[in-house]
């Protein structure tokens, strides 16, 4: 099973996300984290969820993998959550060959979702909306949002469950709630 969860900042897409994996009555929980340590800001956000999942009373396996999550080996099937799908992306485009299009990278991280659902039992991919803003952006970060956006679109293609965070409430856009 493939579940999207996407919502801006501050939505408790993440916080759902966890939750949601836990009922998913799998015996393995797999958290895959893909931000990379920037700044102050970033380091304060992965102390908060790293504390938070030490803090919770189940176990998480965490592999922290900016690029490539398919080459992760799971110990066994269960639930993976990937957190987030946003950063993940600017990794992979940070780090894409320069003759690779944009459509090309789309579909390669596709793939890699598809390898990751073959060795799980229910898969979780939190992202970013990043398309509430009406303004006009560098090149660069328009290319980006046309990156995320064609990416999401296929996801919420391939997903079973499509989840839309606003306020901590989720709505779901696809499939049903468990």
């Amino acid at each position: 099973m493939l579940t999207l969860i996407i919502g801006g900042v501050r939505s408790g897409k993440s916080t759902y996300a966890e939750k949601l994996a836990v009922h998913s009555q799998t015996d393995s929980l797999y958290y895959i984290a893909t931000s990379v340590n920037t700044d102050e800001e970033m380091n304060e956000r992965i102390i908060k969820h790293k504390k938070a999942r030490k803090e919770a009373p189940q176990q998480w396996i965490v592999f922290e993998r900016p690029t490539r999550p398919s080459s992760i080996k799971l110990q066994q099937r269960g639930t993976v959550l990937l957190d987030c799908v946003t950063t993940w992306t600017a990794n992979e485009w940070m780090e894409k060959i320069e003759s690779e299009t944009m459509d090309e990278l789309v579909t390669r991280m596709v793939t890699e979702v598809e390898k990751m659902m073959q060795s799980t039992e229910h898969l979780i991919l939190v992202s970013n909306d990043l398309f509430s803003d009406a303004m006009k952006f560098e090149p660069a970060i328009q290319e980006f949002l046309q990156l995320i956006g064609k990416l999401h679109q296929q996801l919420v293609k391939k997903s079973d469950r499509a989840v839309k965070m606003e306020f901590s409430y989720p709505q779901i856009k696809k499939g049903r709630i468990l």
